[in-house]
């Protein structure tokens, strides 16, 4: 099984606000592994959130907090890109702070 990494090509500290969504996670395994990752959505453009090398999912938490769909939050951190194996490339916010709105 090949995994890819993230890559980052951004160094650059991002705050975000939006509202937390919950959806599919980019495919980055071959073949390919379906899963699910939070979102966070701002404008038309979507975050994935990382925290400790990977995706945030279901039932994670982030500095005492749940993390659960619908939230409206304020997030910083560094901002990178995703490649999934398609070549296609997502957003991704390593998460430095999180606060609820």
């Amino acid at each position: 099984m090949e995994r890819l990494e993230l890559l980052q090509v951004h160094n650059m500290i991002r705050e975000i606000r939006g509202m937390l969504t919950f959806g599919p996670s980019p495919c980055l395994e071959t073949p390919c592994m379906p899963g699910t990752a939070f979102q966070i959505n701002e404008g038309n453009s979507v975050w994935y959130l990382k925290w400790n090398g990977r995706l945030l999912d279901c039932g994670d938490e982030f500095d005492g907090t749940r993390l659960q769909e619908g939230m409206h939050l304020r997030v910083s951190g560094v901002e990178t890109i995703l490649k999934d194996i398609y070549g296609l490339e997502h957003k991704v916010v390593e998460l430095g702070s999180l606060e609820k709105l």
